[in-house]
C-alpha cells in the first residue's frame, strides 16, 4: 500500500522542526573556578627547612568540575614550591621575599589564581650553617653525563643519566652509583635538597627523580611539618616511604617543570622533605645513582636546621 504524500510531507516538516529545535539549544557556560579561601602572607625565620599547608577548600568550582593546581614562586633564591596532592609545600633556599602563585584550572578553559607573599628573616642565633656541592665533583662513570645545554646551571655544568630507566629492577641504588665527601662542620640536623630539573619532555612525574642515601648519618629520614616520618627501605627502621624504596636508598623525586628547583622529597603521593642528623662534626659520605632517565642534577646542599 502506497503511503499518501500528504503523511511523507508531515512527516518531514515535523523532523526538520527537531532538528532546528536541537541545534538551537544553548550550551550552559563554563563557571570559572574561584579563589575561596585565600592564603595568607607566611613570615618565616631562616631554618626552618620546608613547610607544607593545605590547598583543600582554598578553591571552589560551581560547576563541580575536577581542578588541577599548579604553584611558581617568582624568587627562587628565596623558597621553592610545589604540588602533591592538594598540598603545597614551601622550601627554604634563602633570605628574603618570594611571591607565590597558585594556580587552580578546570580543564575547560577556567581558571584563577591566589597570590600570596613569603618572607624568610634572618634568625637571631645569625645564619645558619649551608654546605653546597656541585655534583660534576664526582667521578662520573657508566651513562652519567656532564651537561650545559639547559642554562641557568652553577658551577661547570649538571649531571644527567642518559642510560635507561632503573626503576623497579629489584636493586635500588645498585648501578652507577655515584659518591661524594662532605664536611659537616656542626653537629646537628639538616635538611637536604638538591637542584635539579626535568631535562626530557614536561610531564611533571616522568624524568623527575633518582637514588639517595646517606650512609653514615646518624638518622636518615623523609619529615612533613605534621611531624610524620619515613625511613628508606633496608635501614632498619620504620615506617617506610610509599613507591619505591631499598638498600637504605630513598627516591628523591620534585614535580616542578621548565625550572630549576630545590624542591626535594619522598613517598609517592605523600611528600616528605629530606633530612639528616650528624652527631658530631667530621666527614660524611652522599651517594646518588640513577632511577630515572633524563633527570638533571645541578648541586646538593645541607642546611642547618634550628
Amino acid at each position: 500500500m502506497r503511503t499518501p504524500k500528504l503523511l511523507v510531507v508531515l512527516c518531514l516538516i515535523v523532523l526538520n522542526l527537531f532538528l532546528s529545535c536541537s541545534s538551537d539549544e544553548e550550551v550552559a557556560p563554563n563557571n570559572a573556578p574561584i579563589v575561596a579561601n585565600p592564603i595568607e602572607d607566611q613570615t618565616l625565620e631562616e631554618g626552618f627547612g620546608s613547610i607544607t599547608i593545605s590547598l583543600a577548600g582554598v578553591f571552589g568550582d560551581e560547576d563541580g568540575d575536577a581542578l588541577s593546581i599548579s604553584a611558581e614562586s617568582n624568587n627562587t633564591g628565596v623558597v621553592s614550591v610545589s604540588v602533591v596532592e592538594k598540598e603545597l609545600t614551601i622550601t627554604e633556599v634563602g633570605i628574603g621575599l618570594a611571591g607565590i602563585d597558585i594556580t587552580a584550572a578546570d580543564g575547560n578553559g577556567g581558571m584563577v589564581t591566589d597570590e600570596f607573599e613569603v618572607t624568610i628573616e634572618e634568625g637571631e642565633e645569625g645564619d645558619p650553617v649551608v654546605i653546597q656541592v656541585e655534583t660534576e665533583t664526582a667521578t662520573l662513570t657508566s651513562s652519567w653525563k656532564l651537561k650545559t645545554d639547559i642554562d641557568g646551571f652553577t658551577g661547570d655544568g649538571y649531571i644527567v643519566w642518559e642510560g635507561e630507566p632503573l626503576f623497579w629492577k629489584g636493586n635500588p641504588g645498585g648501578v652507577a652509583k655515584l659518591t661524594y665527601e662532605i664536611e659537616i662542620p656542626k653537629a646537628g640536623t639538616y635538611l637536604f635538597n638538591w637542584r635539579s630539573y626535568i631535562a626530557k619532555g614536561n610531564e611533571s612525574t616522568e624524568h623527575n627523580d633518582s637514588w639517595l642515601r646517606l650512609p653514615d648519618a646518624d638518622a636518615f629520614y623523609g619529615e612533613k611539618s605534621n611531624g610524620s616520618k619515613v625511613y628508606p627501605t633496608g635501614s632498619g627502621n620504620t615506617p617506610n616511604p610509599a613507591g619505591e624504596s631499598g638498600n637504605g636508598f630513598f627516591k628523591v623525586y620534585m614535580n616542578t617543570v621548565d625550572s630549576w628547583t630545590f624542591t626535594s622529597g619522598t613517598s609517592d603521593h605523600d611528600f616528605h622533605s629530606i633530612y639528616a642528623t650528624y652527631d658530631e662534626p667530621g666527614t660524611y659520605t652522599v651517594e646518588i645513582a640513577p632511577r630515572s632517565d633524563f633527570h638533571a642534577i645541578d648541586s646538593f646542599r645541607f642546611t642547618e636546621q634550628r
